[in-house]
């Protein structure tokens, strides 16, 4: 999580059936325009989350994008590594996401200050089953995984597990951290 005047917090959680991440991110000016599915939200304010079941593999990972709006953006992505992801497959479409969105502020209007928006969502762990891993997830299994967020105004990022660049580069999967699911309460 980013500390300061933008700071993101990301909380995850999983049942059975699903797994749900909540963000948390202030922000003095809101933007976002992208309604259309597929469209593109990383040039807005934007939160991310690229993960894998197989922690052994992470060439391959999913992808799932989403804005203040609650727009997403679903894919599969192949071929990556150590560089950037060469292939990403946007043709590929998530089932029964769900997504909540609040914010507090004007969206688009840099003539305020604007305090900040949350985003909920649920990705039925159906949506992973391409990639092998034990679904649902058990306790003590591990996935590997990169929380992100975007800031289309400035170009202000944050990401949970440094991909080692100096620019938005989260497409680099050799670097996404290790999650270990865990019935334990983190604060």
């Amino acid at each position: 999580a980013a500390e300061g005047a933008q700071s993101t917090k990301a909380r995850v959680l999983w049942d059975d059936a699903n797994l749900y991440l909540l963000y948390e991110c202030v922000d003095p000016y809101l933007d976002s325009e992208v309604l259309d599915h597929d469209g593109p939200v990383y040039n807005e304010d934007a939160v991310e989350i690229f993960a894998t079941p197989n922690p052994d593999n992470v060439t391959a990972y999913f992808g799932y994008e989403m804005n203040i709006h609650g727009t997403f953006l679903d894919y599969m992505a192949f071929k990556g590594g150590t560089d950037r992801t060469k292939s990403i497959h946007f043709e590929w479409e998530a089932e029964g996401i769900q997504i909540a969105t609040t914010h507090d502020g004007t969206l688009n209007d840099h003539s305020d200050t604007d305090r900040g928006w949350i985003l909920e969502m649920a990705i039925p762990f159906e949506n992973f089953r391409h990639l092998g891993g034990t679904l649902p997830p058990k306790e003590g299994d591990v996935w590997r995984w990169n929380l992100n967020r975007t800031k289309g105004y400035d170009g202000q990022f944050s990401i949970w597990s440094d991909t080692g660049t100096d620019q938005a580069n989260f497409h680099i999967s050799d670097r996404f951290g290790h999650a270990t699911f865990t019935t334990n309460v983190a604060d």
